[in-house]
C-alpha cells in the first residue's frame, strides 16, 4: 500500500509539473492563432477550454504512460492521477489568495466540467484495456 501511494504521489507531481508547463502554452497558442480575429465572447471560453485541456490532458497522459509501463493500475489510481493537476492548481491558487478561472467564471466552470468529464471517462475506460504488448493476449 505504501509503495502504491508513493507511486501515486510521484506520478501526480510529474503530471502537475507537466500541467504547469502545458496549460499556459496552450492558452498562448490560442491567443497567437486566433486572438486577433475572434471576438472576446468566443475567445474567452476557448482559452478556458485550452487551459483545462492542458491540466486534465497532462494528468491523462501521465496515467496512460504509467499504465502502459506497468507502474499504475486500478480505477481509483486513474481518477487520482488524472485529477491531480487540477487539484494542485486549485490549491496553489487558494494559497496565493485567488480563485482559479476554472471556478470563478461560468465559462471556466463549464470548460472544467466538460474537459474533466471527458478525461476521466477516457481514464476509466482505459482501465479495461490490455496493459501489455498488443500481440500478447489480454488478461
Amino acid at each position: 500500500m505504501a509503495r502504491r501511494l508513493g507511486w501515486l504521489v510521484t506520478l501526480a507531481l510529474v503530471a502537475s509539473l507537466a500541467a504547469v508547463l502545458a496549460a499556459p502554452q496552450i492558452v498562448f497558442a490560442i491567443n497567437w492563432a486566433a486572438g486577433e480575429w475572434l471576438p472576446p465572447d468566443v475567445l474567452q471560453p476557448l482559452r478556458h477550454a485550452g487551459f483545462e485541456a492542458g491540466l486534465w490532458g497532462s494528468g491523462l497522459a501521465t496515467w496512460l504512460v504509467a499504465r502502459r509501463i506497468g507502474w499504475a493500475d486500478g480505477r481509483a489510481f486513474a481518477v487520482g492521477l488524472v485529477a491531480s493537476p487540477v487539484i494542485v492548481e486549485t490549491v496553489a491558487m487558494l494559497i496565493l489568495g485567488r480563485v482559479s478561472g476554472g471556478w470563478a467564471t461560468w465559462t471556466g466552470l463549464l470548460a472544467r466540467t466538460g474537459v474533466g468529464a471527458a478525461a476521466l471517462a477516457v481514464a476509466l475506460w482505459s482501465t479495461t484495456w490490455a496493459r501489455g504488448d498488443a500481440r500478447s493476449p489480454s488478461p
